[in-house]
């Protein structure tokens, strides 16, 4: 009976032509074939492939979709279109008050803006801060605001609030799509 050989290709012996392990070096000779007969590398490669399918797939063909389920909301930037006018001091013996008037000339509505009043003295040393809030200001409008302070005929002394300045502190817009940013 005659046995077919072939040469081991790592260490150059001859063994049986089936073999598919050096019974000499013991390297594995076509490890490609041996890996994916092994059934738990197998059954890893389909649980990978699946896998991306499920994860991959929906992200490229809902992209539009998914992207516009995720929205941000606006936020004030200095060079947002959104303006304090006309305002002005308000007072009277138990309180004062800056009364304004604020645009939105943005092409979105703004639901809450944050306004911030300083008074400040003679010296330029503040002596007195407010906070007004004013909510839902829509497209092409304008909303009025009240920025007040609050004090007893004891503390209130023209002097101490010779002048104010008054700023957007902050605000928030409507939510709306990122990639419309």
């Amino acid at each position: 009976m005659s046995v077919d050989l072939k040469t081991c290709q790592f260490c150059k012996k001859e063994i049986d032509k089936e073999a598919i392990k050096c019974p000499h070096c013991q390297e594995w000779l076509n490890k490609k074939e041996v890996s994916l007969k092994n059934p738990l590398i197998r059954t890893s490669l389909w649980m990978i492939f699946i896998v991306s399918i499920f994860i991959v797939l929906p992200k490229l063909y809902f992209a539009k979709q998914i992207q516009n389920i995720y929205k941000a909301p606006a936020s004030f930037k200095a060079d947002s279109k959104l303006f304090i006018l006309n305002h002005r001091l308000s007072e009277n013996k138990k309180s004062f008050s800056i009364l304004g008037e604020i645009e939105n000339k943005e092409n979105f509505k703004w639901e809450s803006v944050t306004i911030v009043a300083a008074f400040k003295d003679e010296k330029g040393v503040i002596s007195s801060l407010g906070t007004g809030y004013v909510q839902n200001i829509n497209p092409g409008s304008r909303k009025p605001f009240e920025v007040s302070f609050g004090c007893s005929e004891e503390t209130y002394d023209p002097k101490r609030h010779s002048s104010y300045t008054i700023e957007i502190e902050d605000a928030r817009g409507e939510f709306r799509s990122t990639e419309n940013r």
